[in-house]
């Protein structure tokens, strides 16, 4: 992959497009794209436009796919069942971090296009390592807690306190640094050492290829991750419908170092992708690894792109 490029925000008065660099003001044909943080700055938040935006470029013909660890029902109550049906036919939405992809039919209605299913000796397994994950946590007197209800994962929740129970994606550093501190005072330099704890354990619980991932809160042991949504996408949409990678764009907003551990999007940089334009939009505190486009400005920017991309179209 090409070197990182860190590319001006600086807003000119020459139109929509005035601050991206022309890698951006190029056709793209396939986006898959985060959704909190990138698409929109919670789940909260109203977006109509981010709404007008997604209707007018899947009108014009883009396939455009959400990649997220949430489930879809976030998605579409905030934003995806107020596009039109004839809009939504041009969706795949890739879910519960790479478990699960869903599409549209012309009435409307979702149906799944893809499930992986855990076998009886996955789930047990995921469970174990979790288990021994809170366990060797609490030798060292640290309080953790388990979310066991998740498709193909369990959730270690390394700060279970109130006042942490559900924080915006817009306190992801002062998050960070509170877990970071609980763990410094269990003998861990940074949340990565937990990860790595994290896989080890599942191994011996016989997981032949966990994913450990992290958002700041949680240690999740899974056995699915973006890179599966990706490579899901190239083979089953971009493939047969002859988008070539370099009409593909990925865009995220945490691709770099995040407190000891990978961003949650650095995961959609599988070697599938190569020769797709990967992009991020998020502050990058820590900047971005090789071969990602930074562009910050966050769903602002991310609606510009849109907007961007639709125009390139109608031309």
């Amino acid at each position: 992959m090409k070197r990182a490029v860190q590319a001006s925000t600086q807003a000119a008065s020459g139109g929509a497009a005035a601050g991206l660099p022309d890698v951006l003001r190029r056709r793209y044909d396939l986006l898959a794209f985060d959704w909190d943080g990138t698409a929109v700055p919670d789940r909260k938040t109203e977006v109509p436009d981010l709404n007008v935006a997604l209707e007018e470029l899947l009108d014009l013909g883009a396939w455009l796919c959400p990649v997220t660890g949430t489930n879809i029902d976030n998605l579409e109550r905030q934003s995806l069942l107020s596009l039109s049906p004839a809009a939504r036919l041009r969706l795949f939405v890739c879910t519960n971090r790479g478990s699960e992809v869903f599409a549209y039919e012309e009435a409307g209605g979702r149906r799944e296009a893809y499930l992986r299913h855990a076998t009886e000796e996955e789930e047990r397994a995921l469970t174990s390592a979790a288990e021994s994950l809170k366990r060797r946590l609490g030798d060292r007197g640290l309080q953790t807690s388990i979310v066991y209800n998740r498709l193909n994962r369990r959730k270690v929740d390394l700060i279970p306190l109130p006042e942490w129970d559900d924080p915006p994606k817009a306190r992801i550093g002062e998050l960070i640094r509170a877990t970071a501190a609980r763990l410094q005072s269990a003998g861990f330099a940074q949340i990565g050492d937990v990860m790595r704890l994290a896989s080890d354990l599942a191994r011996e619980a016989g997981l032949r290829d966990p994913r450990i991932t992290s958002d700041g809160k949680y240690v999740e042991i899974g056995l699915t991750d973006k890179s599966d949504s990706i490579a899901w996408l190239i083979e089953n949409l971009a493939r047969p419908h002859g988008i070539s990678m370099d009409r593909i764009a990925i865009l995220g907003d945490e691709f770099g170092d995040v407190g000891g551990f990978a961003g949650s999007d650095e995961r959609m940089m599988t070697p599938a992708a190569a020769g797709a334009a990967i992009v991020s939009v998020g502050r990058e505190p820590n900047g971005v690894p090789p071969g990602v486009l930074h562009v910050p400005g966050g769903p602002a920017r991310f609606l510009e792109i849109l907007r961007w991309q639709s125009s390139t179209r109608r031309q």
